[in-house]
Parts: C-alpha cells; structure tokens; sequence
C-alpha cells in the first residue's frame, strides 16, 4: 500500500509539469541500492519508508507553494460555511 501511494506521489508532482530542476526524479536506476531479500525486511522497509517520506513532503510543497492550497481552502470555506455570518 506504501509503495502504491508513493508512486500516486511522485505521478501527481509530474503531471504538475513543473520546473525539473525543482523536482528531480525521485531515484535514478543507476543509484538504486542491492537490497537483499532475506527474513530481516528491515532494510527495504527504510527504503520504502525514505522514498515515502521524500514523495510526501515533495506533494505538500507543490500544493502549498505552487496551488497555494491553504488560500484556496479559506476561500472555499468563507463561501460553503459562511465564515462572516452575513447570511442573513
């Protein structure tokens, strides 16, 4: 499930089609450690884990700099909820 998300991840920051050099690909083929598979998972589950971690705060950043998420839910909430109370 963490590695399915983590490529939902790393899908959605390219298809923002944003500046490369801000959002590099997220592992080279060349650069990917020998995991060996034996009962102690420990290593890989750091690896899953740290590319995880990388995919999640490189989707928050392009939301929050790029789409400017917590304007657009203010806005979003001032007009559904009603913040101002001015309904009336």
């Amino acid at each position: 499930s963490k590695i399915l998300t983590t490529g939902k991840y790393w899908n959605a920051v390219h298809e923002c089609h944003l500046d490369a050099k801000e959002f590099p690909p997220p592992i080279k083929h060349s650069t990917i450690p020998r995991l060996p598979f034996n009962s102690d998972s420990s290593a890989i589950a750091s690896f899953i884990d740290s590319n995880y971690q990388s995919a999640s705060r490189a989707l928050v950043r392009v939301l929050m700099e790029h789409f400017k998420l917590v304007e657009a839910l203010q806005i979003m909430k001032r007009y559904f909820l009603i913040d101002q109370g001015d309904f009336l």
